[in-house]
């Protein structure tokens, strides 16, 4: 059995450059949630997630009654549109 001795850990000391960028890209991301949340009150965002509930079961129904094809569309356009919702 050898002795290890564990080695020094070398630290790397950010510039100040790189904490301001990184204080930036946090403000960005808290920017970016509350507009999220802003958009959340809006009348179509309601709308898409009652009408997701609507696709998401027929395209249960579609599967149930073996028209995997006909599901496989349904659930594409709903997570095209999904992705438009929150883009915007």
């Amino acid at each position: 059995m050898t002795n290890s001795i564990p080695t020094k850990r070398s630290y790397n000391r950010r510039s100040d450059e790189q904490i301001i960028s990184d204080y930036e890209t946090q403000i960005e991301a808290l920017k970016a949630r509350k507009e999220a949340k802003e958009r959340g009150s809006d009348p179509v965002a309601k709308e898409f997630f009652k009408f997701k509930k609507k696709v998401v079961s027929f395209a249960q129904t579609c599967m149930d009654n073996d028209r995997s094809d006909i599901s496989n569309s349904a659930m594409a356009f709903i997570s095209m549109l999904e992705r438009q919702v929150k883009s915007s």
